[in-house]
């Protein structure tokens, strides 16, 4: 039961050409998402419990070859060894034509939009359907509030047999791990998040199928937050700065010419447009000598280096209070999708492009090599 006062995107039904089964779908963002899980029978496949009425109310389980519609010689072996020019017009996975499978890249996107969207608390709490799920009482009921309809489908595990009916749910996803192992995207009895994890291919999950095609986006996302910079000077330089949680980072690459540090493509232009490159030892203004022997001795756990006065070289802890700020904030759309610029880094199967919500407008520079030194290729990194 969806909340009322969220409009659901509602869209026609789909029959399933091969067995006639009727599914619901829905909408949500630039997707069209299948409401219900697959009951495709699949030679192979499960109800839970070998319970028909099981399959009728939460789909079937299938293993992950199942899923790709691959013989069970893949729950063991990399599908990177097939050869699909050989079936190439023919191959399709477990969906009907004109579906699929999500891919890794297809869930980050239900989760970036559901997360941005969303009124509950949690991506998980928003695609949970408000029945059959046990409670547990720190985490509020689900609210399905995209029609993602969400059931408890629980899993068949190889060695432990069928569990988690009432507790859990598991997607599968087409993207593998290794000869052995892929990913699926999971919803807990206690837990608010949607989450990507390793499984044995050889294991029982659902199947979530999302049409081939997108369509338009009925309602924009929301703009990113409203950041109030403020400057610092650096070698009469203006660098602007950004408050994140209790730190004041800059939002742009340092620019402070020292020996060690070098523009891209040795172009002053790209200095000033993206910051310099600094080696190790150049950024914590010790000598290079430290390119090859340990500086522990020598670095303060709060180092300036060659920040100016009032600032220091990031330290591990920094980061990890940076990373957990952000992530406690805006679990859904990810730290990294966070930190990135808007619109310079392409999408991937394993990452959304940059949404720069907290002003940190990190952007897809790279890394320089230097010849090598005594053995070993010395990177040269930005500094911030």
């Amino acid at each position: 039961m969806a909340l009322e006062s969220f409009a659901i995107d509602q869209m026609p039904d789909f029959k399933d050409p091969r067995d006639n089964r009727v599914y619901k779908t829905v909408q949500i963002g630039a997707q069209r998402w299948f409401a219900e899980n697959l009951r495709f029978n699949m030679k192979g496949s499960w109800c839970y419990e070998n319970r028909d009425d099981n399959c009728s109310r939460y789909g079937r389980l299938y293993d992950w070859a199942m899923a790709m519609r691959m013989v069970d010689y893949y729950n063991t072996h990399s599908i990177t060894k097939f050869d699909f020019s050989k079936v190439k017009g023919k191959y399709h996975d477990i969906c009907p034509k004109g579906w699929h499978v999500p891919t890794n890249k297809d869930w980050f996107k239900l989760k970036y939009y559901v997360g941005k969207m969303g009124r509950s608390d949690g991506v998980g709490v928003s695609l949970k359907s408000s029945e059959l799920w046990e409670r547990e009482l720190r985490v509020p009921a689900g609210s399905d509030e995209f029609g993602f309809n969400a059931l408890p489908a629980g899993l068949k595990n190889p060695y432990s047999g069928f569990m988690d009916l009432g507790r859990s749910v598991q997607f599968w996803s087409t993207m593998e791990i290794d000869a052995g192992g892929a990913y699926y995207w999971s919803l807990m009895y206690d837990m608010r998040t949607l989450d990507k994890l390793m499984a044995g291919k050889d294991e029982g999950a659902s199947v979530r199928c999302v049409e081939d095609r997108l369509y338009e986006i009925k309602e924009p996302p929301p703009p990113p937050p409203v950041v109030v910079p403020e400057v610092v000077k650096v070698k009469d330089k203006e660098i602007l700065t950004i408050h994140i949680g209790d730190q004041v980072w800059m939002a742009k690459n340092l620019d402070v010419d020292v020996p060690g540090s070098f523009c891209y493509e040795r172009k002053e232009e790209n200095c000033q447009k993206y910051g310099r490159y600094y080696t190790w030892p150049a950024a914590m203004k010790l000598s290079e000598g430290y390119a090859t022997k340990l500086g522990q001795d020598s670095v303060k756990r709060v180092h300036r280096g060659v920040c100016p006065v009032g600032w220091h070289i990031p330290s591990i802890y920094d980061f990890d209070r940076l990373n957990a700020y952000i992530k406690d904030i805006d679990d859904a759309v990810g730290v990294g999708t966070n930190l990135k610029a808007r619109d310079v880094w392409p999408e991937s199967e394993n990452s959304m492009p940059g949404e720069n919500g907290f002003g940190f407008n990190a952007f897809p520079y790279g890394v320089m090599l230097s010849d090598t030194v005594s053995g070993k290729d010395s990177r040269r990194s930005f500094a911030r």
